[in-house]
């Protein structure tokens, strides 16, 4: 990839957002409130998933993970896909407190929502994102 990030899939209007989530109910969730307010949500359920995706879609705009997932972490991830694709905005969750030694996300200085989030709360952070990778 070029370094340049397409906020939305040429045709369609809308932002390409990868939801990172290893838990299904969360995943389906987030993809749908995404749908509803007029995301293209793309689902991953691991990291490995996720970049294998990022390698067929440069169009997208905003990867949002949740921190811990089996395998790769999402604070990994995210610090490889800043590497790998410069232009891709990040956003991370996690449902453990911030004062958590394990959520080195403040130092690495990614946007961060606590869970439970309220739906709110992620699209107001998604439409800074996006309009930042635009």
């Amino acid at each position: 990839m070029d370094g340049m990030t397409v906020a939305a899939r040429p045709g369609t209007g809308k932002a390409a957002v990868l939801v990172v989530e290893d838990e299904a109910l969360i995943l389906m969730a987030v993809g749908e409130a995404l749908e509803v307010e007029g995301y293209e949500p793309i689902l991953a359920q691991d990291a490995q998933h996720a970049l294998s995706i990022l390698e067929e879609r440069p169009d997208i705009a905003v990867m949002f993970s949740d921190i811990r997932m089996p395998g790769m972490d999402g604070i990994s991830l995210a610090q490889q896909v800043s590497r790998e694709h410069p232009g891709l905005r990040v956003i991370l969750a996690s449902g453990h407190h911030p004062g958590d030694p394990s959520n080195r996300h403040f130092a690495a200085g990614f946007p961060f929502l606590a869970k439970p989030y309220p739906l709110t709360a992620l699209m107001t952070y998604l439409a800074v994102a996006v309009s930042a990778a635009t």
